[in-house]
């Protein structure tokens, strides 16, 4: 069994794995770099998807806990950058299981932290919730109803700023309820 590697030369960020001449895996090169002599050891190809399950664990894992390391970040945040680095969606689920057991990733926590920050941009519970839908995270009848209620301490604030006074145009563009106008 021959393997091997080249930069993939549509994206040289990517490393093309190749089994026997025929491609096999592709993956962001940084990530697996160093390594490919533990794969080339390998010496058929069942021993091979084995040791590179356990090195795509490993990567998935260590590139959450860095992203991690930078800020919070919703769950599906961080999937979506590992999935586009191309980590397998199983090596990726594992990664965030165990962020979540240690406790470095909880999205109920960042989803109210993002609703904190945007309330205090002036953003109204409706852009509010379309953004975290954007973001991947459904929000609760519960919830909408808790930005709901504050909107208005938000709209106080907003208020004493001259240019939202006589436009309601403005803060419905915000995401503010029209009723209230």
């Amino acid at each position: 069994m021959q393997i091997e590697w080249q930069i993939k030369s549509a994206d040289p960020r990517f490393l093309l794995i190749s089994v026997d001449g025929e491609p096999w895996k592709e993956i962001y090169k940084s990530l697996i770099a160093r390594h490919l002599s533990f794969l080339r050891d390998s010496a058929t190809q069942e021993e091979l998807k084995e040791k590179f399950v356990l090195i795509e664990a490993k990567i998935a894992k260590e590139a959450a806990l860095r992203l991690l390391a930078s800020r919070g970040q919703l769950s599906t945040e961080i999937h979506k950058k590992l999935a586009v680095k191309g980590l397998s969606f199983a090596s990726i689920e594992k990664a965030l299981e165990d962020c979540r057991r240690i406790g470095l990733l909880d999205d109920r926590h960042e989803a109210h932290a993002f609703i904190a920050r945007e309330e205090a941009k002036g953003n109204g519970p409706y852009l509010i919730a379309y953004k975290l839908k954007l973001k991947g995270i459904k929000v609760s009848p519960e919830l909408m109803q808790k930005m709901r209620d504050n909107q208005k301490n938000v709209l106080k604030k907003l208020l004493q700023k001259p240019k939202y006074r006589d436009e309601p145009r403005k803060l419905i563009r915000r995401g503010f309820d029209a009723s209230l106008f």
